[in-house]
């Protein structure tokens, strides 16, 4: 006997004889009309209110304090920065807590080359290694540009000179890989020939956070610096010719603690969106981000102002440790909120910098994870009238990949990141330069021109008003806005990619297909104009989509998975299972192939269940019809051919039962009886 079977028999022996109903395909929904807008007319009200009362002279007056802190993660500017942040809150009666945290903080201290007779400034990134007093000196040896894969092989050949035993000179800016690839190939130390004539403060390290005792042997032993172009033009010439010179370095890499402010809003619900910035900075760093730790407090009060309009919460949050601990603040929240984070977090905001003048205040930009990206992409449609750019997906809005940078720290938990906010500098823009990671392009990004004047108020305010709509739009969604139907297409697109005969991927492409399939059908009605939820109905598909969106999210971005942090190097998608691209260069009589097939079995096992788990959280909270429909189509049957008033779900998991006066509907289980829900 069928499952679905036998319960029916088991509710026959438990109630009295009757006709069941079994839920019809007619009980669903229509598709739903295209939508009216995502901003309600009370909540257009709202957002309106909000922007109208931003108040330019508390952002001047921040503004003012941070433009003379040097706030380093762990110094006494940030501390400053992080007291008059508290100061404002207390003013404003926005609750708060500052966690003391004890992080591991590289700090650059000085660098220079030694080179025939010649001592060229330097700069040596975060977590570099320090030289003895006297230096090291070495052969240079000229590796390439940043962007090649150069150290791919030890003992290569590269442009006539062996980086064994060398010192690797390398065009471009100091990346994690390059210091990493420079390792693996034996080279004593690294120099870096800026692309340009400034010296941007970087970081070497890919250890994601604070290190653990795994993550030790990656952060680099060898010591590295950079120069500017014109400098490094000598030493370029040098490695060229097999001359050699003495790199001298200093870095502080030590326990340090650091305060890290956040806030809180309360909403009706525990539900909550994260909005943030990074509280330390390279010098002043006012467009990274002294501007937006500046905004935040205003966003803090007017938010706190309209908390008894807001459905959900809001923490605010102050990262520290960003520029010298790779992202240690965010990453410790990570790790001691995880439960708070998995359970309760619909949305991450991050704003790493928005306010650098002569950006334009006409078109906004946007940036999301599958399932939010139609949302912001509409929404900035409503509020500017025209399409979004897409300047921070990285192939194309059908194929995002987050990076591993920006405080990105919660994608291992599956928090979807959503953005909508100015733009950057126009490519054509005297100030732009195309390989700086910040400061929306300019190029005083992470050097210490990074100053007030470069900020505008405009800039700021107009930001803060687009981040107020969508923060109001997410934060009262009567339903979450998650479109997963978006996140099982880009499972579909990546596991086609990687199908092939040496590793069948069939079962996890038709689980993702399936998924699509099952995510549309309970958009169609959830999302349908006509759709009637009542508050506990739509909570529990609130509950539903965010464990969907979680448990998907972290197979699709991260290897290290939902307790862990990938390194601060680029990530492919589906990372559990792209090492089928190299499989099938191997030869399947080799160690490797053999190694490499067995964990990418694995991969596939994980991946199916992220599959697997959402399909069944979908069908559970789907049902085949809304109980408000169910309600409406049972008290519609006429009495005699149904007088129990009774209907099962679709895969006979769910009992209907509908009050004799027709007024109530109650929803059991139909295995142990128990009530679900009352209607």
């Amino acid at each position: 006997m069928s499952r679905m079977k036998a319960q029916q028999s088991h509710i026959r022996r438990w109630i009295p004889a009757g006709l069941l109903l079994p839920l019809a395909a007619g009980l669903i929904l229509p598709s739903p009309a295209a939508p009216q807008g995502i901003l309600g007319a009370s909540d257009r009200q709202l957002v309106a209110s909000l922007q109208r009362r931003i108040d330019r002279g508390n952002v001047a007056r921040g503004l003012r304090v941070f433009a003379s802190l040097d706030r380093i993660s762990g110094g006494p500017g940030e501390a400053a920065a992080a007291r008059y942040i508290t100061g404002e809150l207390d003013r404003f009666g926005v609750p708060y807590k500052v966690h003391t945290l004890r992080l591991y903080l590289s700090w650059p201290v000085e660098a220079t080359v030694a080179l025939d007779g010649r001592r060229i400034q330097a700069v040596p990134p975060s977590f570099s290694a320090s030289t003895a007093p006297e230096g090291l000196t070495g052969v240079l040896a000229y590796a390439g540009r940043a962007a090649d894969d150069f150290f791919r092989a030890t003992g290569r050949e590269l442009d006539g000179a062996r980086v064994h035993g060398r010192i690797a000179v390398v065009e471009g800016l100091v990346s994690p890989q390059s210091a990493r690839r420079a390792a693996e190939a034996g080279a004593i130390g690294l120099v870096h020939v800026n692309t340009g004539e400034r010296l941007h403060e970087m970081i070497a390290t890919p250890v994601w956070g604070t290190p653990t005792p795994a993550d030790v042997p990656s952060i680099p032993r060898i010591p590295i610096l950079s120069v500017r172009r014109s400098d490094g033009a000598a030493i370029l010439e040098a490695a060229r010719r097999g001359g050699s010179a003495t790199l001298h370095t200093e870095v502080s890499t030590a326990w340090r603690e650091s305060p890290l402010v956040v806030a809180e809003v309360p909403g009706r619900s525990e539900e909550f969106v994260l909005l943030s910035s990074h509280l330390d900075a390279w010098y002043a760093g006012m467009t990274d981000t002294g501007g937006t730790d500046v905004t935040l407090v205003e966003l803090a009060r007017l938010l706190h102002e309209a908390r008894g309009q807001l459905r959900r919460s809001v923490r605010i949050a102050w990262w520290n440790g960003h520029s010298t601990g790779r992202y240690a603040g965010s990453t410790w929240f990570a790790d001691h909120y995880f439960s708070d984070l998995d359970r309760l977090c619909v949305g991450y905001v991050n704003l790493d910098g928005p306010g650098t003048k002569g950006v334009p205040l006409d078109v906004a930009s946007t940036w999301a994870w599958p399932e939010l990206m139609g949302f912001v992409d509409e929404l900035a449609r409503e509020l500017t009238g025209r399409d979004a750019v897409h300047e921070y997906v990285s192939e194309d809005p059908e194929r995002i990949r987050p990076p591993r940078a920006g405080d990105s720290s919660f994608q291992g938990i599956g928090v979807p990141e959503l953005s909508l906010g100015v733009t950057e500098l126009p490519k054509e823009h005297p100030d732009r330069l195309p390989y700086v990671g910040g400061s929306q392009g300019a190029w005083w990004w992470h050097t210490p021109e990074d100053t007030v004047d470069k900020l505008s108020m405009d800039v700021l305010v107009r930001d803060a008003e687009w981040r107020l709509a969508s923060l109001v739009a997410l934060l009262n969604a009567r339903v979450l806005p998650y479109r997963i139907s978006a996140i099982a297409a880009a499972y579909s697109r990546v596991l086609g990619e990687l199908e092939q005969e040496r590793l069948d991927l069939g079962e996890p492409l038709s689980l993702a297909r399936e998924l699509e399939a099952v995510a549309r059908d309970l958009e169609g009605r959830i999302f349908a104009p006509a759709a009637s939820l009542d508050e506990a109905r739509a909570a529990r598909i609130n509950r539903t989509l965010l464990r969907a969106s979680h448990v998907l999210n972290s197979t699709l971005y991260t290897a290290a998975g939902r307790f862990g942090q990938d390194p601060a190097t680029p990530q492919p998608l589906l990372p559990a299972l792209d090492g089928a691209r190299e499989l099938r260069t191997l030869d399947p009589r080799s160690d490797r192939y053999g190694f490499l097939l067995t964990e990418l079995v694995r991969g596939r096992n994980r991946v199916e269940a992220a599959l697997r788990e959402a399909i069944e959280a979908l069908r559970d909270v789907g049902g085949g019809a809304t109980p408000a429909e169910t309600f409406l189509v049972l008290k519609s049957v006429p009495v005699p051919r149904n007088p129990h008033g009774i209907a099962f779900s679709r895969d006979g998991s769910k009992v209907y039962l509908v009050s004799s006066a027709g007024q109530a509907l109650t929803v059991l289980d139909a295995a142990t009886h128990g009530v679900l829900e009352t209607f």
